[in-house]
């Protein structure tokens, strides 16, 4: 598009700008920063989509905040050979030059004589790859530092469950679960629950589901939520098959026992039908006796 506002463009004025954007584009800073903030882009783009879901799950949000950290922090440590390679490989081919890192780097824009007297290597890797990369974990840690992150997750995963807490539980919740974080991680004998049926299993071996009783009901709450979340998905997935057009009509008590059977049908694959069919024949009188499965097939 640029080149064709500098060949088509009667002023010099657009000309000049689309010559000038152009020159920038085809420099390896430009191509550096692009490389880098699409590297950044891919790292956070899996948490932007979660945080903009209107049915948020805020126990997944508040993981993947941390898997985002580590990334970050992995790509600090270990990613600046592999983002300089990708680079230079871009650039070598679209016949950009790739400058020795070793020479002075120059602003574009500057007379020589107020130019920044670093190296190229220490301007990419120091004032921006590392410059960047910490600027976006502080953000982060500001906006989620650890304990708000433990605590968010529990007490919205609390208010999620108004009938297993009342509104006094609430109240008392925060300061319970930070009292518990303080005091687990004081003591060595939780240092080895890397999970929370291990932490369900260590609180009631060492009685503190009695000292924290608020804590060690969202725990439990916790622990069956993914059997909980799974079905309903599961269900949700095989309305799809079952609520056809020509089921749309179909009373839901019928609909619902459809539903079930579907849903749970790696249960009734062992199920035998001849005992299917004697039990819906003795739920009450009829008129006449079913005849046996075996019989009716042949």
């Amino acid at each position: 598009m640029l080149e064709r506002v500098y060949e088509d463009a009667t002023e010099r004025e657009p000309r000049g700008k689309a010559s000038a954007l152009i020159k920038l584009m085809e420099h390896f800073h430009f191509v550096f920063i692009l490389h880098l903030m699409l590297k950044l882009f891919g790292i956070t783009n899996t948490l932007s989509l979660a945080l903009q879901q209107k049915d948020k799950n805020i126990v997944n949000a508040m993981n993947l905040i941390e898997v985002l950290k580590i990334k970050l922090q992995n790509l600090r440590d270990n990613g600046w050979d592999a983002l300089l390679h990708e680079v230079s490989m871009f650039c070598n081919k679209h016949s950009i030059v790739v400058p020795d890192m070793e020479d002075q780097f120059l602003i574009l824009g500057r007379s020589r004589r107020a130019r920044h007297l670093v190296t190229c290597y220490h301007h990419h890797h120091n004032e921006v790859f590392l410059h960047v990369i910490d600027l976006l974990t502080i953000e982060m840690n500001n906006r989620f530092y650890e304990s708000s992150t433990e605590l968010l997750s529990l007490i919205c995963l609390a208010e999620l469950y108004s009938d297993d807490l009342f509104a006094t539980d609430l109240y008392f919740l925060r300061e319970e679960l930070d009292t518990y974080i303080c005091e687990v991680r004081k003591n060595s004998d939780s240092t080895s629950c890397e999970d929370l049926d291990i932490v369900a299993t260590k609180m009631v071996q060492t009685g503190r589901h009695s000292m924290f009783p608020l804590v060690y009901r969202l725990i439990e709450l916790a622990l069956i939520l993914p059997v909980a979340t799974t079905f309903v998905e599961r269900a949700f997935s095989t309305m799809k098959h079952v609520k056809s057009d020509v089921r749309n009509n179909m009373a839901d008590e019928w609909f619902n026992d459809l539903m079930i059977c579907f849903v749970e049908r790696d249960i009734f694959d062992f199920i035998d039908n001849e005992d299917i069919l004697q039990h819906f024949q003795n739920k009450a009188n009829r008129r006449i006796q079913l005849p046996p499965l075996a019989l009716s097939n042949s």
